[in-house]
């Protein structure tokens, strides 16, 4: 038990402790890149509209930025994402084989109302372990690997992490490499889906990537994230319905 809260506590401290290490990437970038429990660290470079790209072999990365945006029921999120290479399928529920090409994580602010009983255990446990004093308490994670997307949210493996941190997968470890693909989710219907209450603030991003496990090579780029309001939905087009003969043959008049 002790060894599992430790190894979650290095994963939140190592995700939400920006102040404690200066990034590998270029002085102008946003994100913030960590090593991970001493395991071989993937390279990072920027990647277009405020991104990054990560690469290397059997080797994991999870690079961090801040964000501050409220999130109304009608925020959307958008990104746009590419694999190049990155680990096979595998069991995204398990510990010690659950490598995934990249996730994107959206971390929440903690707000002890919205949350239950257990989440408030598991957070003031993160809270204690964790080197900074306001952790979020949410995470989505939009997951591409794992044998096949979902449509469930799904608690992360890590003792306590997994209480407050959900994750989805959008695109199996197969899909379409060497393209990019462009993403826009609801975030106040995905937050609500996985969590059962209101989303609250959005505090930070995290781009993660793990190839360790299964010693695979990994290349992959992120980038152009961007919370905005989403598009109003479609309206068909209203048809007039045909005018009928009146019975005798003649054309009713038009009203």
């Amino acid at each position: 038990m002790h060894r599992r809260t430790a190894r979650a506590g290095r994963l939140v401290a190592a995700l939400f402790a920006a102040a404690l290490l200066r990034s590998a990437l270029a002085e102008d970038s946003r994100w913030t890149l960590y090593p991970m429990d001493g395991r071989p660290p993937l390279s990072a470079q920027p990647s277009g509209q405020d991104g990054i790209r990560l690469q290397g072999e059997a080797a994991i990365a999870l690079a961090v930025r801040p964000a501050a945006e409220w999130v109304a029921p009608d925020t959307c999120l958008t990104w746009r994402w590419r694999v190049d290479a990155g680990p096979p399928a595998t069991d995204l529920g398990q510990m010690g084989v659950n490598d995934r090409a990249i996730a994107l994580w959206i971390g929440f602010r903690a707000e002890a109302e919205r949350m239950t009983l257990a989440q408030r255990y598991a957070y003031g446990m993160i809270r204690f372990l964790s080197p900074v004093s306001d952790p979020p308490g949410f995470i989505l994670a939009y997951t591409w690997g794992g044998a096949a997307p979902t449509l469930r949210w799904e608690p992360m493996p890590q003792h306590f992490f997994g209480q407050l941190a959900r994750q989805r997968v959008v695109h199996a470890a197969a899909d379409q490499h060497g393209v990019w693909l462009t993403e826009t989710v609801r975030l106040a219907d995905d937050f609500r889906a996985a969590f059962g209450v209101p989303a609250t603030q959005v505090m930070q991003l995290a781009v993660f990537a793990d190839g360790d496990s299964t010693g695979s090579r990994t290349d992959v780029a992120i980038e152009a994230i961007r919370l905005h309001k989403c598009a109003p939905p479609a309206v068909a087009p209203v048809v007039p319905a045909p005018v009928l003969p009146a019975p005798g043959g003649a054309t009713p008049p038009r009203r």
